[in-house]
Parts: structure tokens; C-alpha cells; sequence
């Protein structure tokens, strides 16, 4: 069986399932979760028994705790020793270490059906393509990680980014702090969906057609899962002079990586 010592939030977390999963399909193993587990939160981080009914509830549970651990010694991706039994402890933020793997993911990640319907009926009143907006904040700003991610000059990243999209579209927003946003932007121009939670944010992003993300996991699975994105925009810089400096295995070919250094 493999399983994983969650780390961070729920982008964070979705990588470490997905990473688990697939080395168990790999090795012909099983994947589950403990959710007795201590959970190292970090940033935004919840536990996640949080969202095990509203997007996990096809993944197994268990009880058992494994001695053996496999923990990522850096942020590139490095292949996993090829044994049963394994605590997976890290980030594992690349889709190198579940490719291959990619419609048997999006099926175990099932969104809870009483959001699809909420979300989906909220979008259904939007007739033009729709271009999802991530932005992140938050804990990016607390003295406790300065200059471990790279902050973003919104505005003009922004800017750059709707320039690639005709009049054909609209732009859906969504942050984990809307009030900072305001100050910065004028949202006149976006559309808001006033979602209660991440887990509907989350889903939303996954049924736009398009995607501007944030250098965040959680901006990457809204790339990543649901509907084929005709156009995926990200910044080049993730990081900052205290954060990881060899993070390529993060980005996907088919994005387009516009300049915010």
C-alpha cells in the first residue's frame, strides 16, 4: 500500500495524491489515505479530512501506518524507488510522476455532485467562453515568506495576459483575497461567482476554457483537471531569492509563460 504525510493545502495535496497513485499503479499496489495522519500545514493549508466528502470520496481510506518513507530531498523531479509499502512525504509538484496516469486521476478526483450543479448552474449564464483568473495572495504576503515566493505586479501581468484573448470572452475571477484585489484592480471588467470555498472555486477553474493562473499548485490543477484548456497562461517566476531555484519540472510545455520579473 502507499499513502502520504500531507503537506500543505489542497493544490499542494492534489499533486501528493496524484503522485501517490500512480507509483501504486506503477508497482501494482494500492493507494489510500490516512486521515489519522498529522497533516503539515503550510500557508493555506487544511487538513484533509476537509475535503474528503466534497472531492476525495473515491479514494480509499485507511488505518495503517507505514514505516517506510520515501521523502523528496529537492524541488526537480526525482523517480520514486520502486517497493510497496512507502510513505510518501513531499510536494512531488510535477506531472512527470504520474503521466500516463492522467484519466484514471481525473476520475478518482470526483468534485461532490451538489457543487457541480451550483457552480455549473452559475456558469451556465455565462454565454461567452470564459476565461478563469487566479489570483494569489494571502499568505504570500506574510513576513514569514518574504522572499520565498516571487509577488506578482497583478496589474501588469494581467494586462499582458487578457491581451491574448478577442472579445469572445469572459473573465471569470477568483482569489483568496478578493478585498486586497479590489484595491489593485478595478474589477469592473470580471466576473465574480461568489463562491462559499476553495473546493467551488477549484471546480469552476476546471470548467473554464481558459486559464491565467498564479504561480500557485492550487492555479495548476484548475489548468489541469476538468475540461482540455485552449490556452493556459502562467508567469515565469514562481519563486523568489529564498525559495527553490530549479522549479522547471513545474511547467507544462503548451503554457504560455509571460515575463513578471
Amino acid at each position: 500500500m502507499i499513502i502520504n504525510n500531507f503537506m500543505g493545502g489542497l493544490g499542494n495535496q492534489l499533486f501528493q495524491i496524484a503522485t501517490g497513485y500512480a507509483h501504486a499503479k506503477k508497482i501494482n499496489s494500492q493507494y489510500a489515505i490516512n486521515y489519522n495522519l498529522n497533516h503539515i500545514g503550510f500557508g493555506q493549508g487544511h487538513h484533509p479530512q476537509k475535503y474528503k466528502e466534497a472531492l476525495y470520496k473515491k479514494i480509499p481510506v485507511t488505518d495503517r501506518e507505514i514505516t517506510f518513507v520515501f521523502e523528496e530531498k529537492e524541488f526537480t523531479y526525482r523517480p520514486i524507488v520502486k517497493m510497496d509499502n512507502l510513505c510518501l512525504v513531499g510536494y512531488f509538484q510535477s506531472d512527470k510522476y504520474f503521466k500516463g496516469y492522467e484519466n484514471q486521476i481525473k476520475d478518482l478526483l470526483e468534485f461532490d455532485e451538489r457543487i457541480r450543479k451550483k457552480v455549473n448552474h452559475k456558469m451556465s449564464k455565462i454565454k461567452k467562453k470564459k476565461v478563469g483568473i487566479h489570483i494569489r495572495l494571502g499568505d504570500y504576503l506574510h513576513k514569514q515568506y518574504d522572499g520565498v515566493f516571487h509577488i506578482i505586479d497583478y496589474p501588469t501581468y494581467l494586462k499582458k495576459a487578457m491581451r491574448l484573448f478577442d472579445a469572445n470572452h469572459d473573465f471569470l475571477i477568483f482569489s483568496d483575497d478578493l478585498s486586497l484585489i479590489k484595491k489593485k484592480i478595478d474589477l469592473e471588467n470580471f466576473i465574480d461567482l461568489k463562491n462559499i470555498n476553495e473546493v467551488e472555486d477549484l471546480f469552476a477553474l476546471s470548467q473554464c476554457d481558459s486559464i491565467i493562473m498564479s504561480n500557485s499548485s492550487f492555479s495548476w490543477w484548475g489548468s489541469w483537471l476538468g475540461k482540455t484548456k485552449e490556452i493556459i497562461v502562467s508567469p515565469d517566476q514562481w519563486f523568489g531569492p529564498k525559495g527553490p531555484k530549479d522549479y522547471d519540472d513545474r511547467f507544462s510545455e503548451n503554457w504560455i509563460k509571460i515575463q513578471t520579473s
